[in-house]
């Protein structure tokens, strides 16, 4: 099974490969697993299995029975890759925040009872990045709600803020909202899109609403 991938660097592909076959994460169902854990806003554990197949639909050539999806949650569990959010949990991840200081995460600490990757994987997961410099992929620009009328975008780079800022504006054209103030975008330096994801450096920009 072959799922759609964007690696436009061959050294990166292969130094991946590598990462996945290493921790025993290389077949299709602990690859998609894994996928959606990372992509997807944390879900319950629950809906674990069924999110990865509905993950595999939109990403994947090919489909697996759940049960193959269930297995891999599982085994991913038991081997610490993967926990299911308790208060322990929390207690834990709490700790791993305070120690390494960014403002943050601007999506918020993970629910109760949510699947989510465990402080090992994350500390896995920052150990790849460093092998290939880069700093954590994802979404252009995160959102941290202050109130209904104030909310502070965070972007790796000053553009990530401006590309918000015009879909804002976009908006508004049609009623929807309405700008009383911008402060930024402003150098930030170290924050959390999510919790396990640490950017070095950033970009904030203040909205106000009327």
């Amino acid at each position: 099974m072959t799922c759609q991938t964007m690696i436009i660097d061959p050294d990166i592909a292969r130094k991946i490969e590598a990462f996945y076959i290493a921790h025993r994460i290389g077949d299709a169902a602990h690859r998609t697993v894994i996928s959606h854990l990372l992509v997807e806003p944390p879900r319950p554990a629950i809906e674990g299995a069924l999110r990865a197949r509905g993950w595999a639909k939109l990403t994947c050539k090919s489909v697996l029975p759940l049960s193959e999806y269930e297995a891999a949650i599982l085994d991913l569990v038991e081997r610490d890759l993967v926990w299911t959010i308790d208060s322990e949990k929390l207690s834990l991840i709490d700790d791993y925040l305070q120690a390494t200081p960014a403002l943050g995460p601007t999506q918020g600490m993970p629910r109760l009872g949510t699947l989510q990757i465990s402080i090992r994987f994350a500390n896995l997961l920052d150990e790849l990045r460093a092998s290939f410099g880069c700093e954590p992929t994802g979404a252009n620009w995160s959102l941290h709600w202050i109130s209904q009328k104030h909310q502070v975008v965070y972007s790796a780079t000053r553009n990530g803020c401006l590309d918000y800022l015009r879909g804002e504006l976009t908006e508004d054209d049609e009623g929807t909202f309405v700008i009383q103030h911008l402060a930024g975008p402003s150098p930030c330096g170290p924050w959390r899109r999510d919790w396990w994801r640490k950017y070095n450096s950033g970009y904030t920009l203040e909205i106000h609403y009327a």
